[in-house]
């Protein structure tokens, strides 16, 4: 396979709750994994950024830093671990024991929502605190549905972060819901969430909004 020329050379952040081998309940963890493999494969640099959840043995790569992560009122700093795939994937696992050590992956906890935004906000800010600017972010599923209205409503301006591309495969949701729920334990207006979270929708393929249909559907 010829070698991509360097202005054709994509850096694709993937931002997941779940990837084989590492942690699996169903088809996202697989798509996780094999599209960033492809990537790869076609000489594009690929980031994949999940939980290390309880079943991840620790560490789970070398430690690669520590960022204050902003989702509420309270004080939070998540750290991360890098690794390597055997395919050259780099894979980002987020350290924060109080959301993510625990028996179930997602389970019927009260504080889903603050914990998997907890996961958009601390992707973001691992690449902003690195000084590195992915060409794309590819956020899967709800869990990492705020990524987009976090970089709408927050990283416009960012230095780093501003401007860049995203894809969504994201289960259709209430948008005045999720911007509610934003709003109450970020202390962000709701008009603020909302508006991101209509600018975002719209830069989306409207196929990517609903939940996938089938293989092609996840490409």
């Amino acid at each position: 396979m010829p070698e991509l020329n360097a202005k054709d050379r994509l850096h694709v952040a993937f931002v997941t709750p779940e990837m084989v081998p590492y942690v699996k309940t169903g088809g996202l963890a697989d798509v996780s994994a094999a599209l960033p493999k492809a990537l790869c494969r076609l000489g594009h640099q690929v980031t994949v950024v999940l939980p290390r959840f309880r079943g991840i043995a620790f560490p789970p790569g070398e430690f690669a830093g520590s960022v204050h992560v902003p989702v509420d009122g309270m004080a939070r700093s998540a750290g991360f671990y890098r690794t390597r795939t055997p395919a050259g994937v780099e894979v980002v696992f987020i350290e924060y024991p109080p959301f993510f050590d625990r028996e179930a992956i997602y389970g019927d906890y009260g504080d889903n929502r603050l914990r998997f935004a907890f996961l958009a906000r601390a992707a973001l800010e691992y690449f902003r605190s690195r000084g590195e600017r992915p060409s794309v972010f590819h956020a899967h599923d709800w869990q990492a549905g705020l990524v987009p209205v976090y970089l709408k409503a927050f990283y416009w301006d960012d230095p780093t972060l501003s401007k860049t591309d995203l894809t969504q495969m994201l289960r259709r949701a209430n948008r005045d819901d999720v911007a509610f729920s934003i709003a109450s334990f970020s202390g962000t207006p709701v008009d603020t969430i909302r508006a991101a979270i209509a600018e975002s929708a719209a830069i989306l393929a409207p196929a990517a909004i609903d939940e996938p249909k089938g293989p092609a559907a996840l490409c």
